[in-house]
């Protein structure tokens, strides 16, 4: 009988591979990382984001959207300045987040609130949307709402939705839903709810009855 010729050391044989590590390994190599070098960030909040794959999609957009911006045909060079001004001044908020007591939803507001901020204000931003995950602002009227609703989706890993009117914003995520499209809001004063179905939407408040709302599709 012939002899098996003995495995170098060091060599993995994928016989011998469990099928945990090998759906592991799977997975490490489709994930991908966010925008910048992971190998050169020092802080807690862009430690997270390396190790947080729904933020490292948050900031691939971001990033994105920005060089969309930035890129504009139209832009002054002192435009330009400004958009990358206003870049640099929210990269240092979103770091300021390490001193929050909830490093993850103050990153997860922060990153969500950049990218409807950059829609919002740069049409060039949403030039091309086919290559991104984001999709808005929209405009959502609500019954008993005096302040129109601006509206922003991102479909990340986790899908969040942005909304903004008067003072206030909300980053809510996508939750379970028997039909639907089900987000959520847990807010010092309770839970937001916003559901869509189908042609109709649904704006929950905590204590108060739905506000019945529409959408208007975004240009």
């Amino acid at each position: 009988m012939r002899r098996r010729p003995p495995t170098r050391t060091g060599t993995l044989r994928p016989d011998l591979i469990p099928l945990g590590i090998i759906l592991l390994l799977a997975t490490a190599a489709v994930a991908e990382p966010p925008s910048f070098d992971c190998l050169e960030t020092g802080g807690a909040a862009t430690a997270l984001v390396c190790r947080d794959q729904d933020l490292s999609g948050l900031d691939r957009e971001v990033e994105r959207l920005f060089q969309l911006a930035q890129d504009a045909n139209h832009l002054s060079e002192a435009g330009r300045a400004e958009i990358v001004q206003r870049q640099h001044l929210w990269l240092r908020q979103r770091d300021a987040c390490e001193k929050s007591a909830d490093l993850a939803r103050c990153m997860l507001d922060s990153y969500v609130q950049r990218i409807h901020a950059l829609r919002r204000d740069h049409a060039a931003s949403r030039s091309r949307d086919e290559e991104g995950i984001s999709k808005g602002p929209m405009v959502m009227t609500c019954s008993g709402l005096e302040s129109p609703v601006s509206l922003t989706f991102v479909d990340s890993d986790t899908p969040h939705a942005y909304l903004q009117w008067s003072d206030r914003h909300l980053v809510a995520t996508l939750a379970p839903a028997a039909s639907g499209s089900k987000y959520m809001a847990h807010e010092t004063d309770g839970d937001y709810v916003f559901w869509i179905k189908r042609d109709t939407a649904l704006f929950e408040w905590p204590g108060e009855p739905a506000l019945d709302c529409a959408i208007q599709a975004s240009n």
